[in-house]
């Protein structure tokens, strides 16, 4: 009895960057073109990390990165420091400046789920 063929397991694949730009758009643009030419296909998870320094634009940001990214979830946070890598594959830290970094991922067999999580959802910072 012959064995079947077996498709080869499909692996994940991940690609970042990390944009330094001062303007918003410019710095979407950036991460958003680097890291799908890197991922080479449609993601199914998106990450974005933003810096505070764009505080005032946040709202904005979302519909930004749907104009690049249609088909993923995309989760994310904001923070004083950002970490994301370089067009050379390096890793780069940015505090305390404007700063916008983008993990995409292709994650074969995972499912994703979105959710939206508050400040006045989490606990105190002194709580156990």
């Amino acid at each position: 009895m012959a064995a079947a063929a077996q498709t080869p397991p499909q692996t994940m694949k991940w690609a970042s960057a990390i944009s330094t730009q001062p303007s918003l758009e410019a710095a979407v643009q950036e991460v958003a073109s680097q890291a799908i030419s890197q991922l080479g296909e449609e993601p199914d998870l998106a990450m974005v990390f933003v810096s505070t320094a764009f505080a005032s634009e946040y709202a904005r940001l979302l519909p930004l990165l749907r104009q690049q990214i249609q088909t993923s979830p995309i989760v994310g946070c904001s923070g004083s420091g950002v970490i994301g890598m370089q067009p050379v594959q390096t890793p780069l830290e940015a505090e305390d400046q404007p700063a916008l970094s983008l993990s995409l991922a292709v994650l074969p067999g995972v499912e994703v789920t979105p959710f939206h999580l508050t400040g006045e959802a989490l606990p105190d910072l002194d709580s156990p």
